[in-house]
């Protein structure tokens, strides 16, 4: 009893965790962390999985995320399957790759599972997937088993089945005001169209279960914006990068680059990283201490404003050359180029 009562202390933190990283979800997220508590305290039918999630909603809200951020939390293995990869394109060789050949090997899953006793079984964009995964799919969720091209059966009783789905997407775009008991009955109705109610009954219940990710809006994705702006601040803070304001401006051009309402945050993290790290290079490229204001330029690149120049002492070429092999080919380079490089070495630390 004690270690339960443990348990749950530990995953009460959970949601809050969830919600520190990822916007506009908090009643989806406090649902798949008491989920995740009712499996982790055992007290789940254990002649199935230890829990099955259906996560529907538009592209770029937080559905792979929240599994990647769970796993993190739990320390739990977590296998990623891109549907995209099994679709009816596939061919024949659809089930090889997931559940192996006999006399060849296991396949993808099959290997994961000979790896770990517990954790995670993501199925990415499960609606993309070749038709006869649905069959293995069935048997996973209904009865915790799954049988290998070795035809040896697995229990997956210690794991969590996770789909994820962008079925409906278009609807989902234009669902920010909706409440969330209207988007759980839209994203019912959805799915009712597309798949069998044997299949979508092998998840539960939904609100529990079965969740839907409302699009973020244009306050989600500021929030994001800021969320990720910090991480990278904090990470280049060893290399020297020390900003102490970010211009409205500048967030606003991030926020407009790395997502917006329609396609969510899926580029975000990019994009920030790709503007801070030009307003670092730009400032050192100008023999400047990459310290100020993140803001932009009249040409509406990045910059930090009120960094200081700095005066480096240029090395010389002797030095570069050291440590060098006589038969080193960059020695060999830079001997042949030497002139060049004193050229470019020289404009560089002016």
């Amino acid at each position: 009893m004690e270690e339960k009562f443990n348990i749950i202390s530990k995953f009460k933190l959970l949601a809050p965790f969830l919600n520190s990283e990822l916007s506009g979800q908090k009643e989806i997220l406090e649902s798949l962390a008491n989920g995740f508590m009712r499996g982790e305290t055992n007290i789940t039918n254990r002649a199935r999985p230890k829990g099955n999630f259906l996560l529907l909603g538009p592209t770029g809200v937080g559905k792979t995320e929240s599994m990647l951020l769970i796993a993190e939390f739990c320390n739990l293995p977590l296998l990623r399957i891109d549907m995209s990869e099994f679709g009816q394109l596939a061919g024949d060789d659809v089930l090889k790759k997931l559940i192996g050949a006999p006399g060849v090997d296991t396949g993808m899953l099959g290997k994961f599972l000979e790896n770990h006793q517990n954790g995670i079984i993501l199925y990415d964009e499960f609606e993309k997937a070749h038709s006869d995964l649905f069959t293995i799919l069935l048997q996973q969720l209904d009865s915790a088993r799954i049988t290998l091209a070795d035809y040896k059966t697995r229990n997956l009783s210690n794991f969590y089945i996770v789909c994820t789905s962008n079925v409906g997407a278009k609807e989902f775009q234009h669902s920010a005001n909706l409440s969330a008991k209207r988007m759980q009955e839209h994203s019912l109705d959805i799915l009712r169209e597309r798949f069998s109610p044997e299949f979508i009954g092998r998840f539960g219940t939904p609100g529990k279960n079965i969740l839907t990710f409302r699009s973020l809006s244009g306050g989600d994705l500021r929030n994001i914006c800021r969320k990720f702006l910090r991480k990278e601040i904090n990470r280049l803070k060893p290399a020297g990068l020390d900003i102490q304001k970010t211009t409205q401006e500048f967030l606003d051009l991030c926020v407009s680059r790395g997502g917006n309402t329609k396609s969510g945050a899926r580029d975000m993290r990019h994009t920030v990283e790709e503007m801070i790290q030009e307003a670092y290079l730009h400032t050192l490229s100008e023999g400047r201490i990459p310290s100020g204001i993140l803001t932009l330029d009249e040409n509406g690149s990045s910059r930090i404003k009120g960094s200081q120049k700095q005066h480096f002492q240029k090395p010389a070429l002797s030095e570069i050359l050291i440590d060098y092999k006589a038969t080193d080919p960059a020695r060999i380079f830079l001997q042949e180029n030497y002139l060049m490089i004193g050229i470019l070495l020289f404009s560089t630390f002016l």
